[in-house]
């Protein structure tokens, strides 16, 4: 059984679909079933590379929804696995039976609908959202990353629910407790952790929020560590606003190997993100030990479960409440990790792995 998986464009910087994509690949490579061959087709980014500046975004579409089908059809196989929905309209161009779709989150539906706090509407990308969920109509099947992702996207189209799994992420086995790193030293700041971009639903200005009033509130200095995207004007502007400046840390793109300690010396992972199709932060930190206050949206309960405290995305005075008790109960704190860790455990990629083997052996069988 030969497997092709597709994977993003480059320019699009789908980190946590790639870093899916990866460690499925390395599982998989790692349960060496006798019957499975796997290969891959990684796009390039042919028009943008080639356009104006000025030009790059519109050229960028053309990469994604006019090259990128063409080219990803070109090579047969017994099973294609789209790794990320955003690309499903290349199922349009592969044989629909052999198609899977990974489904990661219903962001762009949700937009649409209304449903999550935002003034100005990424129209283009709604608008060719719609081949995507035409792909995926026709796709064999779909694996949800998690429940409720699954729920968003049967509540928003008219997919059989039968034809879509869920099969949750896993952990990496590096993102792992380390008791003889040491411990930040009586008196260092306390660090409240933010890992990801700086897009409107990971809900920043909260985060900034937040950590201004941990500073008035707590006897210790409290700084923000960020890793990943920078800050936009706007949130640079609240942050000299809340006279913050000096207690914020930007790590920016952080190499996977070193991110483990980055969350081990953290004294919190705060995520009131407004929606999460998973939620790969949270797992990391508590599978390092690091207790987290999350939102409780989309699917970050479903992730987090009884390990974090959790909170309203736009109740700041909650995620400060929550955030306080973490900071200052001992007995919570250690709780909370304990938890976090035994939780975290259940999220292996063998796990994955193997569900996603089953849903492409029965794709092959019934394509057959």
């Amino acid at each position: 059984m030969k497997v092709r998986l597709l994977h993003t464009l480059p320019a699009a910087r789908r980190t946590s679909s790639e870093v899916y994509a990866s460690e499925l690949t390395a599982a998989l490579q790692r349960s060496a079933p006798p019957d499975l061959q796997l290969a891959h087709y990684y796009p390039r980014d042919l028009a943008r590379a080639s356009a104006p500046q000025q030009l790059a975004r519109l050229a960028g579409y053309v990469d994604h929804y006019a090259t990128y089908p063409w080219r990803a059809a070109a090579a047969p196989a017994d099973v294609h696995h789209i790794v990320e929905h955003g690309y499903a309209h290349a199922a349009l161009r592969l044989h629909a039976q052999r198609t899977v779709v990974t489904f990661h989150d219903a962001m762009l539906m949700k937009l649409a609908a209304r449903e999550l706090p935002v003034d100005l509407l990424p129209r283009l990308s709604i608008f060719a959202n719609r081949s995507n969920l035409a792909g995926m109509r026709r796709a064999a099947r779909i694996i949800a990353v998690s429940e409720s992702s699954r729920q968003d996207l049967l509540r928003f189209t008219d997919i059989d629910p039968a034809r879509v799994a869920v099969i949750h992420e896993g952990v990496s086995a590096g993102f792992r407790p380390c008791p003889q790193e040491a411990r930040p030293v009586p008196g260092a700041p306390i660090r409240v952790l933010h890992v990801g971009h700086c897009a409107f639903y990971k809900n920043i200005d909260t985060v900034i929020r937040v950590v201004a009033a941990l500073s008035r509130r707590l006897e210790h200095p409290v700084e923000l560590v960020k890793v990943g995207g920078t800050f936009s004007p706007a949130q640079r502007e609240l942050i000299a606003r809340l006279q913050l400046g000096d207690r914020v840390r930007e790590l920016g793109v952080v190499a996977a190997p070193d991110l483990p300690r980055v969350y081990r010396s953290a004294d919190l992972l705060l995520m009131p993100s407004l929606h999460e199709g998973f939620g790969f932060p949270v797992l990391e930190a508590m599978a390092c030990g690091t207790p987290v206050v999350a939102s409780n949206a989309g699917s970050l309960p479903e992730v987090v479960g009884e390990a974090g405290l959790m909170a309203d995305p736009l109740d700041i005075e909650g995620l400060v409440e929550a955030s306080v008790r973490v900071l200052t109960d001992d007995h919570l704190r250690e709780d909370l990790r304990r938890r976090g860790i035994e939780r975290a455990a259940r999220f292996t990629w063998e796990r994955t792995a193997a569900a996603t083997l089953d849903v492409y052996r029965s794709v092959h069988e019934e394509a057959a």
